[in-house]
């Protein structure tokens, strides 16, 4: 049996008796009619590059969805129509509050409207996710859309890439302001950086990458899809020529060939990963992320620039270590723009090590009570697998990453979608006497009196079933 498994097999075959069950409150939470519809307008959001100035406030489609959607899906997840509330959703109000209390202390009330779009676009995006993404058949939905926004931005991105053309911009231009390509988007490679309908093409990048691993795991009964899926994932992350976006799919794809070649032996790679980390640690007089920094970054130069706002930004968290400093501008040579380009960090400069600390609580709590239960169906096994690929990947890219605007939203949506892996569980059906010595191992529970047992089709089979 392999050290751990995502797959949530175990390595044991799993008995045509065990069926899998959601519980009631995650099959009716984002099923109802608006559900798939909220998916589909979330996503389309996503990708317009089109705002309007309203009373001071840039207002994109993005923060119109949120503003219609964040207290009613709020409202609906504490008063468990998402599988019950959870500590890590009172962790994630407590970051949004103490985001707006931070920029408040230092700004004044006049900041107020900024910092609550700033806070919602963040507590938002993860309620959102933990709402309408509450099974596989709403996850595979999901990445059937998210799929689609590649599909149809493609095309723009490839006459962007070679051309420097942004005709996507040029579609919406007439509807409103449009984001168009900027100093610091100049080419690389002798090819255009792609944009698309993002602020910078980091951001284009990152949302790219967050589909590798997961249609791959969604589609992987099928190996030409899957391939061919994974394939657009990666060219579409490419077309940025990111670093960070693309250090984000590889990872994915190292991942994913760990798994298959060790069938899932996670603990033996945290094991080899935090003995090499440990070994540069002592024997490097970079340290890890240095090395880190400048073996992906395209140039000496950006690698230096990050090791500075490292360097200059951190001494700006430890001089203000509980409230941040805001908005507030930060000490740095005067040949360095303001631009951070590490979520991570410009989340504690701005908001103290406490709001670090708040967010990281959350997000390592999503992620730890998906990763726990045991025994899943193999087809919630798989998305699991991809969700948490994608999750490690993201957490490793915003060490060298900012991510503002729709991508912050669609990150918290991401992180909030994985939260129902941790209500999945499976009922072992009762079982003739002679049949006990072959189920799995584990504790058993008599399905009697329990809710309706479910099975999930395999991705693609749903549409001749129905």
């Amino acid at each position: 049996m392999a050290d751990s498994d995502l797959s949530g097999t175990g390595g044991f075959r799993r008995s045509p008796t065990v069926r899998p069950r959601i519980l009631p409150s995650v099959e009716r939470a984002g099923e109802t009619v608006a559900g798939p519809l909220l998916i589909v307008l979330f996503m389309l959001a996503m990708i317009l590059p089109v705002s309007v100035d309203a009373a001071g406030l840039r207002l994109t489609p993005i923060r119109l969805f949120l503003l219609a959607t964040f207290l009613p899906v709020v409202f609906k997840v504490l008063r468990g129509a998402a599988g019950g509330f959870r500590l890590a959703d009172g962790v994630m109000l407590a970051f949004g509050a103490w985001v707006i209390l931070t920029i408040l202390i230092d700004q004044g009330f006049d900041r107020i409207s900024y910092a609550t779009i700033l806070s919602m676009e963040m507590v938002g995006g993860y309620f959102l996710g933990r709402f309408l993404i509450r099974g596989p058949e709403t996850w595979l939905r999901f990445m059937k859309i998210f799929l689609a926004t590649l599909v149809v931005m493609a095309p723009f991105a490839v006459v962007e890439l070679f051309t420097g053309r942004q005709l996507w911009a040029e579609l919406l231009d007439p509807i409103g302001d449009v984001t168009w390509r900027h100093r610091s988007s100049r080419p690389r490679l002798g090819m255009d950086r792609v944009l698309a309908g993002f602020e910078h093409p980091i951001l284009f990048g990152l949302y790219c990458s967050l589909a590798a691993a997961n249609v791959y795991y969604v589609w992987k009964d099928q190996i030409a899809k899957a391939l061919g899926r994974f394939a657009l994932a990666w060219a579409m992350t490419f077309a940025s020529l990111s670093s960070g976006a693309i250090l984000a799919v590889l990872l994915q794809s190292l991942l994913i060939v760990w798994d298959k070649v060790s069938n899932g032996a996670w603990r033996t790679l945290i094991a080899v990963a935090a003995a090499i980390w440990l070994f540069l640690t002592v024997m490097s007089n970079r340290g890890p992320v240095v090395i880190f920094i400048e073996t992906m970054t395209f140039s000496v130069h950006n690698a230096w620039t990050r090791i500075l706002q490292w360097e200059y930004g951190w001494a700006e968290v430890m001089g203000s270590p509980i409230f941040g400093i805001g908005l507030s501008d930060w000490s740095r040579p005067n040949w360095m723009t303001g631009s951070i380009d590490a979520f991570w960090l410009l989340l504690a400069m701005r908001h103290g090590l406490v709001g670090l600390l708040l967010i990281g609580t959350a997000l390592a709590l999503i992620c730890y009570q998906a990763l726990r239960t045991k025994d899943l169906d193999p087809v919630i096994g798989r998305y699991r697998t991809g969700w948490t690929i994608g999750f490690v990947g993201l957490v490793f890219t915003l060490t060298t990453v900012h991510v503002w605007d729709a991508i912050s939203v669609f990150v918290m949506f991401y992180v909030g979608a994985g939260a129902w892996y941790a209500e999945t569980a499976l009922v072992q059906a009762p079982q003739p006497r002679s049949d006990r010595k072959n189920r799995l191992p584990g504790p058993s529970r008599d399905s009697g009196g329990g809710p309706p047992l479910t099975r999930f089709p395999e991705p693609g089979a749903s549409a001749q079933r129905r």
